[in-house]
């Protein structure tokens, strides 16, 4: 198991951890799934979402680790097991 961290959208917790996309719009779903493409070309698996209580959650942010793809927003701290999709 090899986990990475990203500092992500924190709305993006349940699409991430559970594929659950219910209530995302069509935009939403589609920079999710182009982030995730391009930074995981071999796949992943989300394991862990930081929560507000946490000291690892890094709060509102200009420049987070999808800001190609999404504007500021309320970021948390998501981990990925980069060995889970090879």
């Amino acid at each position: 198991m090899r986990i990475e961290l990203f500092n992500l959208p924190a709305h993006w917790a349940c699409g991430m951890i559970y594929g659950d996309r219910t209530g995302y719009c069509d935009e939403e779903e589609a920079a999710m799934d182009q982030w995730f493409a391009a930074t995981f070309p071999n796949g992943a698996h989300c394991v862990d979402v930081s929560s507000e209580e946490e000291d690892r959650h890094p709060g509102f942010m200009r420049f987070h680790d999808a800001h190609r793809y999404v504007l500021a927003c309320d970021c948390a701290v998501f981990s990925f097991d980069v060995e889970a999709g090879q």
